[in-house]
């Protein structure tokens, strides 16, 4: 199998991918984690539908995380034919769909659609194994691609540092052998089948043998047919004169009926020319005449026509001559128009100044009529919020002095609540003092120590202080109603001076100023407004009679209402112009219709002139050519007359007669060649020739005879072949008994091995013996050769043997690469190599050796090296640079 490409998208670490497998050594790198193993897995899955048993995951996990789906494109060759398969995976579950695909005849044709259709299908066409192919299964061969193709990591040196039995199974995996009990039962089953198939041979062999004795011998059939040979070359003979005495017969009677058969149709053949020739002077003389009468009715039509045509001609140039003078009268009236238009052209170029200049006076005198308007609004709004301040301030006034009546009335509470407090200070002072002097007289020894503490706890025990805190703030509060009070008596004072107004609950004042608010808002907004928009025009004012002013010098002593009506009139004479230009358009295009006819008509008379004139040639030709029939034909005046007066006579050509000429000479020439073999055949038989019928009669029986002996002739050759057939037959069932006997004695042999113990490192010495002799050869060069011996493998250096595992990790590393493409020559799949890490930390002899290694493996394959060190990869002449689920080729 030759890999071509591969082609992923959205599989396990690989966001997108495609590479070519073209011979040679690549680096695949890469930071860990980047997807630089997936490319090996998506190989593994597009051609077996699982990926490696590094990452064994199951079809959910296969989908890169974030995507719906994923698909894998593998193309390869195999024994000539190309092959595409492809698979697809759907979340959420990673279901799973295949197609295999031929390519044949320039196109991909379908070759299995289903997965289980292209899983048979895959190991149909890669299958390397011996035996029917429904015992091999997709998992051995994707066991011996894995063995033969991909190198773990770490385990590039494993083939060569493992034990014998680790290295059978490798055999096994690579190989596709079964195991050692599998293996027994097959050597078992093939000397069963080996020892009946040469007892079928033995009977085969002697059922011959009893159907040859049976027949003739070879040299009685062979007498047979010599005889029947010589029978058969007389009776032939016999056939041949008598089919040469029917061949006389027949001729003779054939050149009589034809000879009477000629000389009918000589008589036939000369009437036919006399009627002939009569019908060519007639036709001859009438076509002549038909185109002698044709070319003068053709004169006579011609000359009518151009009669027609110059008439015709005539008639158009009356109706063209009125319409030029009508368009010179236009163009007069044109040039008078545009005279007066040029007049005005002098005033209409102030056309624009004078739109503007009216528009502006337009829009002056209406600008000053909205600033009287504006004024008058300011007006009316200002008296509008001057008796709204007014009506404000009233209330304002009526809210002032219920806020003082109320300041007053609270003002009287806090002076009632700080004479019921100062009442109660007096009564605890009153008992307190009475407490510390009871005599009237005070002891100061009852307030030494502890009792001291208890007096002071009765004094804060009492409501002396709370009734002292109440009586301050009821003090502050009157003080401070007191001067609010004042407060407002002076803004009434201030704001109200003497003005008297209704009385009013204060929620009405509130009410009340709030509808003034708003409506003093309302009439704020909207004298802001006018204000603004008087500003505006007054703006608008200035700038627009600015701009009247400018235009005044412009426009010079010309008034801007007399350069309008002139622009006016100058419209009306452009559009009076374009009426003229039209209808002058209108008369140019009917005259030149007229002139293009009137051109039309000159040239088809000049035409029919030129057509006259050919016809009045052709005319005088006919009747050159009618006189020179007639004197050809020698007519007299009763044939002229009945060309005239008679219908269409036959066509006839002078081939015709000629033709009827040549037959009457041929058939007068086959006449007398006839005549003449008459001549000479009569003389042949005057001895007499038997009937024809009698000769016929025996031809038939000679016929009947040959038959017969050809079929005794047939049926000996048949006997003569199957003794031949039969005898072969004998000698290669011989020869295949001979071949069986020994394959016999061979499987003997093996069962023998196999029923041992050792068949196993029978089995593994025999294999590596075979991959040893090609690897030597491939080592031929370093003076180093392998042997194995009991399973074991050595290595012979300068004629010392030693154990392999004692070589270098380079040379190791390279005999284990070696043996692994051996067997991957053997199972079909030398194409590609992939090694995973494992080569970056050899010595720089051995990477040099091993780069060697690489580039002679790459003549021939694909070889793909993984690694993460970038100085390592940088040794290669390609690389892959995976990052990010993407890849990039570089080429050093």
């Amino acid at each position: 199998m030759k890999l071509l490409d591969l082609k992923v998208r959205n599989i396990l670490g690989l966001r997108e991918a495609f590479i070519v497998f073209e011979p040679g050594a690549v680096a695949i790198v890469g930071p860990n984690g980047a997807g630089k193993s997936s490319i090996l897995d998506s190989l593994v899955l597009a051609l077996f539908g699982s990926t490696t048993p590094v990452r064994n995951v199951n079809n959910q996990s296969i989908i890169r995380t974030g995507t719906s789906e994923g698909y894998v494109i593998c193309t390869f060759v195999k024994d000539g034919n190309k092959y595409r398969v492809t698979r697809k995976f759907r979340a959420p579950k990673g279901q799973q769909e295949a197609l295999l695909e031929r390519h044949v005849d320039g196109r991909w044709q379908p070759f299995a659609s289903t997965v289980r259709e292209v899983n048979e299908g895959i190991v149909k066409v890669l299958s390397p194994f011996i035996g029917n192919p429904t015992d091999t299964t997709l998992s051995r061969l994707r066991e011996a691609f894995i063995s033969t193709v991909f190198v773990p990591q770490g385990m590039v040196t494993k083939f060569v540092d493992v034990s014998p039995g680790d290295r059978w199974q490798i055999l096994v995996a690579s190989l596709g052998l079964e195991g050692e009990s599998t293996l027994q039962e097959r050597v078992r089953r093939v000397i069963e089948d080996a020892s009946r198939e040469v007892e079928n041979i033995k009977g085969h062999l002697s059922k011959i043998s009893d159907f040859l004795e049976k027949m003739p011998p070879l040299e009685e059939i062979n007498r047979n047919l010599v005889s029947l040979n010589n029978q058969l070359r007389g009776l032939q003979d016999e056939l041949t004169l008598n089919e040469k005495a029917i061949e006389t017969a027949k001729r003779l009677q054939d050149l009589q009926a034809r000879a009477s058969r000629y000389k009918a149709e000589i008589e036939q053949a000369k009437d036919n020319f006399e009627r002939l020739y009569e019908n060519l002077r007639l036709y001859d003389a009438k076509q002549a005449l038909k185109r002698l009468v044709a070319a003068s009715v053709n004169y006579g039509g011609l000359r009518k026509k151009i009669r027609l045509v110059e008439n015709g001609i005539n008639a158009i140039d009356k109706r063209v001559n009125p319409k030029l003078n009508e368009i010179e009268l236009l163009r007069n009236n044109y040039k008078n128009l545009l005279n007066e238009i040029k007049k005005l052209n002098n005033i209409a170029k102030y056309r624009d100044l004078a739109y503007k200049y009216i528009d502006l006076h337009r829009n002056i005198t209406k600008c000053e009529q909205d600033i009287k308007l504006l004024n008058k609004e300011i007006h009316k709004n200002k008296q509008a919020y001057d008796q709204i301040t007014s009506r404000r301030q009233g209330l304002v006034c009526q809210k002032l002095r219920r806020n003082l009546v109320e300041i007053i009335d609270e003002h009287k509470r806090a002076s009632h609540s700080m004479a019921v407090a100062l009442e109660r200070i007096r009564s605890k002072l009153i008992d307190w003092i009475t407490e510390l002097a009871p005599n009237g007289v005070v002891d100061f020894s009852r307030f030494r120590g502890n009792r001291a503490i208890e007096v002071a706890k009765g004094l804060l025990s009492s409501d002396l202080g709370q009734a002292l805190s109440e009586w301050a703030n009821a003090q502050n509060k009157a003080l401070f109603l007191l001067k609010e009070g004042r407060r407002l008596r002076d803004e009434i004072s201030h704001m109200c001076g003497g003005m008297t107004y209704p009385e009013a609950s204060l929620d009405d004042i509130e009410a009340a100023l709030d509808d003034v608010d708003k409506q003093m808002k309302v009439l704020e907004i909207k004298g802001q407004k006018l204000v603004g928009v008087l500003e505006k025009n007054l703006s608008d004012l200035q700038t627009m009679t600015a701009t009247l002013l400018k235009l005044e010098p412009e426009l010079g002593d010309l008034d801007p209402q007399y350069v309008v009506k002139a622009c006016e009139k100058r419209e009306d004479l452009l559009k009076e112009m374009e009426i003229l230009r039209s209808k002058g358009d209108g008369l140019n295009v009917e005259i030149n219709r007229l002139n293009e006819k009137r051109h039309t008509m000159e040239v088809e008379l000049a035409e029919l002139q030129w057509r006259r004139d050919v016809v009045l040639k052709e005319l005088k030709e006919a009747t050159s050519q009618f006189k020179a029939v007639c004197a050809k034909y020698q007519l007299s005046h009763e044939d002229k007359w009945q060309l005239v007066h008679s219908g269409d006579v036959r066509p006839c050509k002078q081939e015709e007669v000629e033709r009827e000429k040549n037959r009457i000479e041929w058939l007068q020439g086959l006449l007398a060649n006839i005549e003449e073999e008459l001549s000479e055949l009569e003389p042949r038989i005057r001895d007499g020739l038997p009937d024809l019928d009698k000769l016929l009669s025996l031809r038939e029986e000679i016929n009947r005879k040959i038959e017969a002996r050809k079929d005794e002739i047939t049926k000996l050759k048949y006997d003569l072949q199957q003794r031949r057939s039969l005898e072969g037959e004998m000698r290669s069932i011989k020869q295949q008994f001979e071949r069986l006997n020994q394959a016999y004695d061979i499987a003997l042999k093996l069962q023998k091995y196999s029923d041992g113990r050792n068949f196993v490192r029978f089995l593994s010495d025999t294999i590596l013996s075979g991959l040893l002799d090609a690897v030597n050869e491939a080592l031929s060069f370093r003076g180093l050769s392998l042997v194995s011996e009991n399973g074991r493998l050595y290595a012979i250096v300068n004629g010392f043997k030693r154990d392999v595992t004692t070589l270098s990790g380079g040379e190791r590393a390279m005999v284990a690469l070696l043996m692994l493409r051996h067997l991957a020559n053997k199972v079909g799949f030398k194409e590609v190599l992939f090694i995973d890490e494992g080569l970056a930390m050899l010595d720089d002899e051995n990477l040099e050796m091993m780069m060697n290694l690489f580039d002679n493996l790459g003549k021939e394959a694909f070889v793909g090296v993984i690694t993460h060190d970038p100085d390592f990869a940088a040794l290669f002449p390609k690389r892959i640079e995976v990052n990010g689920g993407k890849l990039k080729i570089i080429e050093n």
